[in-house]
């Protein structure tokens, strides 16, 4: 009887520690600093040709880039940043048939954009120590 209530209880123990190690990963909060909720992003995230890269970042808690990348004829790459919701487009690029697309709906994140986007190899997107730049695994 003893050993079946210590079981349930490290049960219970080990349900709760996934739930919240879960809602850590769901917010974009990996240090305990970052709260902003990134699920509505990282359901944009899984593209169907992203077999190189499929990365969402949070810099500064407030603006999302959407990297992905693929091995395919068109649109094989594209990197798109989202202001406080994903209906809050700022900047894009992506590969077409035509060339490269590059837009900033939001002219004022043009040259922020472009930074991050020349240095996607760098983990703080070439920003340096005055961003927050947060891998959020999708």
């Amino acid at each position: 009887m003893a050993q079946e209530t210590i079981a349930r209880v490290v049960l219970a123990q080990r349900t709760a520690m996934v739930a919240v190690l879960m809602s850590l990963l769901l917010m974009g909060c990996r240090d305990g600093e970052h709260t902003k909720d990134v699920t509505p992003f990282l359901r944009l995230a899984p593209y169907s040709c992203a077999g190189i890269r499929n990365r969402a970042f949070l810099i500064d808690n407030f603006l999302v880039l959407i990297d992905r990348a693929g091995n395919c004829p068109d649109n094989a790459y594209s990197q798109v940043l989202y202001g406080d919701t994903t209906s809050d487009l700022l900047c894009y690029q992506y590969d077409s048939f035509a060339g490269l697309i590059f837009e900033c709906p939001v002219p004022s994140y043009t040259e922020l954009f472009r930074t991050m986007i020349t240095h996607l190899d760098d983990p703080e997107l070439g920003l340096g120590p005055t961003y927050t730049v947060v891998e959020v695994i999708p």
